[in-house]
């Protein structure tokens, strides 16, 4: 049988995540509210020179439900050009497959078409697997 002793230690860790998640929580929605307020304020007086905040507030979901707080976007410099760099290469390979689709339909040639549709099959595979990944954290 556990000791009072027992008990108390157990149950410490969970109310050490309890807080901390609650601190995330409220961290989250204090960011959230005054970076709003910021942009509505930019907004008002005509401000547009400004970067926006990274991360921004409508990527930061609060969930009263659960009490869960989350990022879903970049939450850095370097987590955004990533991002904007991915998405480059997405609509570079929509734009590819495209092209090789419209060339596909007018080649007369069959030695041709077969080295088209082999490279419309690697970007349309490309394209799928970009997509996959942005949509994977919300893009």
């Amino acid at each position: 049988m556990p000791t009072s002793f027992q008990s108390s230690a157990a149950q410490s860790p969970e109310r050490q995540n309890k807080a901390l998640a609650d601190e995330w929580l409220q961290t989250a929605i204090d960011y959230k509210v005054e970076w709003e307020q910021e942009l509505q304020r930019r907004e008002a007086l005509g401000i547009t020179d400004l970067p926006d905040p990274i991360p921004h507030p409508d990527q930061v979901i609060i969930d009263m439900n659960t009490g869960m707080a989350r990022v879903q976007g970049p939450m850095t410099k370097e987590d955004l050009a990533q991002l904007e760099h991915w998405t480059k290469c997405r609509d570079d390979w929509a734009e590819e497959v495209s092209a090789l689709t419209e060339h596909l339909s007018s080649e007369p040639d069959e030695g041709i078409r077969k080295i088209v549709q082999a490279d419309l099959k690697h970007a349309r595979k490309m394209l799928e697997t970009i997509e996959m990944a942005l949509e994977k954290i919300g893009y």
